[in-house]
């Protein structure tokens, strides 16, 4: 109670990070349990993307840093389980934000008939090619882990992909399938 407030800073942070872990794994096991194609539905991206900019700016400016989301007007609702584009979304931002630099931005636009997600940062790149990014380690020294595997297995259920659209600097785009246009749907 009378400590230092740098350390009352520090446990209050470790409290909330854990916190945000049990939500994640409970929301891991939850998908794991229903089936992806059980939750998939319409995902309202800009609803979604005001739901969680809050947490990750906050965690940005913690380093310095800022948080920039734009959500194209004609971009069109993903066809997804929300709990799934949630977690690969939280993986990229998470990613950026450990590895990367400058501002992280987040850019809903539509591609083609679907919907894509660009998670960019001002870092210096992705030296690694695009296999070895995405691939599972259990060496965890370097800092590289399972996230960028798990995101990728998450959004291939999601009937979308995950790929490194661009190395330097670097540009993670998730593709989704567009949800079915309720008047495309009575015609």
């Amino acid at each position: 109670e009378g400590a230092d407030p740098g350390i009352r800073r520090a446990v209050a942070a470790s409290l909330v990070d854990a916190d945000r872990l049990e939500a994640i794994i409970d929301e891991l096991l939850t998908l794991a349990r229903a089936g992806q194609a059980a939750a998939a539905g319409p995902v309202d991206l800009d609803a979604l993307l005001g739901e969680l900019s809050p947490e990750w700016g906050a965690r940005l400016a913690l380093h310095g840093r800022e948080l920039e989301v734009q959500v194209d007007p004609g971009a069109p609702d993903a066809r997804a389980s929300t709990a799934a584009v949630r977690q690969v979304l939280g993986v990229l931002v998470d990613n950026a934000t450990i590895h990367g630099r400058g501002t992280v931005a987040v850019t809903v636009r539509e591609a083609s008939g679907a919907v894509a997600v660009d998670v960019s940062d001002e870092g210096p790149g992705v030296q690694d090619p695009e296999g070895t990014v995405f691939a599972q380690r259990a060496d965890r020294r370097d800092g590289h882990g399972i996230g960028l595997a798990l995101a990728r297995r998450l959004a291939e259920a999601e009937q979308g992909r995950l790929t490194l659209s661009r190395t330097a600097p670097p540009v993670f785009t998730l593709l989704l399938p567009a949800a079915a246009d309720t008047a495309d749907v009575q015609e």
